[in-house]
């Protein structure tokens, strides 16, 4: 019978085998660092490893990563003048994503949630005609996605994304 020895190095969670053919624990092993680590078995099955809450960061970063192996423009958003702007722009066919990304809520730990500023930001973002969004999961933040995507692909949003495009090309001609 197999037993598996359940680590976590660096942020991976890395599940070994210990094959019935060996006698003792697994030997040292390379990790995606190459390193080399000894990773211990244990008798009595798997050990659960306490997982850490995810960060506003760690969402942040999953997603941008997500999002520009789908080829979209992504730009993380500043301005000296105020500190309540969402954090990244995402673009793609002329559509454009302001989204804010949140704490997700974990045992012990609270969402996090919209500051008074950027609470006011979202409101004048909204008057303009553009539209925020907020998450705090990762899979949220890709159905969301998904669903846009279905839109911009669309024969009516192509068409008008072609006359942006002529738009363009006829200005920067004229330049």
């Amino acid at each position: 019978m197999a037993h598996l020895a359940t680590c976590v190095v660096e942020n991976e969670l890395v599940i070994l085998q210990d094959r019935q053919q060996r006698s003792g624990p697994p030997g040292p092993l390379a990790s995606s660092d190459n390193k080399s680590y000894d990773y211990p078995t244990f008798e009595d099955g798997p050990r659960k490893v306490p997982q850490t809450p995810l960060l506003e960061s760690d969402v942040q970063a999953k997603c941008v990563a997500w999002m520009r192996g789908r080829g979209w423009w992504a730009r993380k958003f500043a301005s000296d003048q105020n500190n309540s702007v969402p954090d990244y722009a995402f673009g793609k066919d002329t559509w454009v994503e302001w989204v804010e990304f949140k704490r997700p809520k974990a045992k012990g730990v609270a969402r996090g949630e919209l500051s008074k500023g950027q609470l006011e930001e979202h409101k004048k973002m909204r008057a303009a005609g553009m539209t925020p969004v907020v998450f705090d999961k990762v899979d949220d933040f890709k159905d969301y996605i998904l669903n846009v995507e279905k839109i911009i692909s669309n024969d009516q949003w192509r068409s008008i994304v072609d006359k942006r495009r002529f738009w363009v090309k006829e200005w920067e001609r004229h330049e």
